[in-house]
């Protein structure tokens, strides 16, 4: 077979279906099991294992996911300046790329340090767990003590000038053009810690050139001003606000990116 034949174009709004917004069209293989309870040790306390993690992040992980950013995902970046004298910060994005960490870290946060939070599969992949752990993951907890120490830990992280992602959407939805609901839950930080929510949006573009739609779309990421938790209010109340503005300055850009659609995810019956 000729390698022309082995090779199949991209077909643009090929149907996806799914049941609810918790289905997940990302598989992750794991090859080993982790507990991560009230004993995991979200920050280091070594200075050895801290610094370590930074080279391998600094002098091997940032340089390469920027390079695969800028050669093989196109990515071109808008209101950079927003972050501009902000420290910690709770950064908020739209989950549509296996690579929305990366992008997190190295676009919109870097080169300042950011920590994400995320599923725990992250840190249960053969190899890639050491460059997950060096990118920042924090891994969602298997106990309800463990939860405890994630949000101890996390509140920690942005009281000391740290940044943290979360994806409220929680499942990737590959080139996802639109948004799903933003449970408020994870927004519970920003307003317990006294940060700023900067949320981030990932568009996308075609390709220019002959073939473009025998492509896949090309990333923009667009930061956003940041939104600060009202103190006035209660908790419950404040969160629910952080989450329902980002939200709507989130879909604000979806809805006028007039992104091309390489899926097109319909609503099973």
């Amino acid at each position: 077979m000729k390698r022309e034949e082995k090779t199949a174009k991209n077909i643009y709004n090929q149907p996806r279906y799914y049941t609810s917004f918790s289905d997940d069209f990302v598989k992750t293989k794991t090859v080993c099991s982790v507990v991560v309870d009230e004993k995991y040790k979200y920050i280091p306390k070594s200075k050895i294992v801290r610094f370590f993690r930074n080279c391998l992040y600094y002098i091997f992980a940032y340089p390469a996911v920027k390079i695969i950013d800028r050669i093989y995902y196109g990515v071109k970046i808008y209101g950079k300046k927003n972050l501009k004298g902000i420290r910690g910060a709770l950064l908020v994005g739209n989950h549509s790329s296996v690579f929305d960490g990366c992008f997190a870290s190295v676009e919109v946060s870097g080169p300042r340090k950011n920590y994400i939070v995320a599923n725990k599969d992250a840190i249960e992949v053969p190899v890639g767990r050491f460059f997950t752990k060096a990118f920042g993951a924090l891994p969602v907890p298997d106990t309800a003590k463990g939860l405890i120490n994630l949000n101890n830990s996390v509140v920690e992280l942005l009281k000391k000038g740290n940044r943290v992602t979360v994806f409220p959407e929680a499942h990737i939805w590959p080139y996802y053009t639109g948004i799903r609901p933003f449970p408020s839950v994870s927004f519970h930080y920003a307003v317990k810690a006294n940060v700023p929510v900067v949320p981030f949006v990932i568009s996308y573009r075609l390709r220019n050139g002959k073939n473009k739609m025998a492509k896949k779309p090309k990333i923009n990421i667009t930061i956003l001003k940041p939104i600060y938790p009202d103190q006035t209010l209660p908790s419950s109340v404040s969160k629910e606000k952080l989450a329902e503005n980002s939200y709507l300055q989130i879909k604000n850009i979806l809805d006028n990116a007039n992104a091309p659609a390489l899926y097109n995810y319909i609503k099973a019956e």
